[in-house]
């Protein structure tokens, strides 16, 4: 099936509070990868939202330059372009707090920097900072919750509690 058709036809079953996940051929996506054991480097998640009065699909993430809302299609069309994998992560129902409760963790936590640092001590620890990177914040609009003797969350941390995993671009 053809992969944007795909997307279509799924686009209208996804639900706040789904996951995607990005890996590249970038040095630092590379990095991520050799060091969480994972396929995947990046994740963030999708929101539906009211924009010019249309419901429109978006994907929001964490990343170096701080938090970003972008459409879920130009995101899809963006990795294509630069030669990244796209894949949709689509949680279990029980397992997705309440739309609004997402929405409102989102909010909240959408003015906190990328936390490089934080993000390399994941991979021992958890991170006591108070800024996020890209599966804290996921985790935390989510409100997802690990001991405090574990590490972080990474991004297969989240791609495994995922009920459906596929490859869209």
């Amino acid at each position: 099936m053809n992969k944007s058709i795909f997307y279509k036809i799924k686009r209208e079953n996804i639900k706040t509070g789904d996951l995607f996940f990005t890996a590249s051929d970038s040095l630092v996506s590379r990095f991520i990868r050799f060091f969480t054991r994972s396929k995947v480097s990046h994740t963030g998640m999708f929101v539906w939202t009211k924009w010019k009065n249309e419901k429109r699909l978006m994907c929001v993430e964490n990343v170096m330059d701080g938090f970003r809302t972008t459409f879920s299609s130009a995101y899809i069309e963006n990795c294509k372009a630069n030669g990244e994998t796209f894949y949709f992560g689509g949680m279990e129902e029980q397992k997705i707090p309440k739309e609004y409760k997402i929405l409102q963790r989102v909010e909240a936590y959408s003015g906190r920097q990328y936390d490089t640092a934080g993000a390399l001590v994941s991979l021992f620890r958890q991170n006591q900072n108070k800024n996020f990177y890209c599966s804290e914040f996921v985790a935390k609009c989510l409100d997802l919750r690990k001991n405090a003797s574990e590490k972080g969350f990474t991004p297969d941390d989240l791609a495994e509690l995922c009920v459906e995993f596929n490859k869209i671009v």
